[in-house]
């Protein structure tokens, strides 16, 4: 890329506008989807952290997030108090809650995924198998090389963990 005062080229700009414009979608499917679960984006980052983590603690995930204990433990009580997280205090720290997902937070991850990964099949419908597959690889570099933040953006992306506690 060029430095910020020479004007960018053909090239580099439809690649800031069509990233731009494809967040700006992918952020709006999102947040209309999230709503319908009465979530937040961060709400169902702690939940999908919390699920993801044997033995969570407010704590931990604050600091994964790169965000303020007091952020992430008002998120916690948001979360508890919709029965979609259970805290108990942590067995070897009395000062640490252990966070947990509950059965109906599971379901609501399950359907948050669900809506989440149809948004992103209806975005990419005009794309094939094989440009999916290479869009993937691509973006799978570049999430890679970025390296922003643990918990937005780990090293390797595998498929999240499975829900199977969650009853249909």
């Amino acid at each position: 890329m060029k430095s910020r005062q020479e004007e960018p080229t053909e090239l580099e700009w439809s690649l800031v506008a069509n990233l731009e414009a494809v967040a700006t979608l992918l952020r709006g499917s999102a947040a209309r989807d999230l709503r319908e679960e009465s979530l937040t984006p961060g709400g169902v980052t702690i939940l999908e952290l919390a699920h993801g983590q044997s033995g969570a603690t407010s704590s931990g995930l604050a600091q994964l997030l790169g965000i303020s204990r007091q952020a992430t433990s008002k998120a916690v009580q948001g979360l508890v108090a919709q029965g979609l997280l259970e805290a108990r205090v942590h067995p070897g720290d009395a000062r640490a809650l252990r966070l947990t997902v509950t059965v109906a937070g599971k379901k609501a991850l399950q359907r948050s995924r669900a809506r989440r990964t149809s948004s992103v099949a209806r975005l990419l419908e005009p794309l094939g198998p094989r440009d999916r597959a290479l869009l993937a690889e691509m973006l799978e570099r570049v999430r890679s090389a970025a390296r922003v933040g643990p918990a937005r953006m780990p090293d390797e992306a595998p498929a999240p963990p499975a829900l199977e506690d969650a009853p249909a």
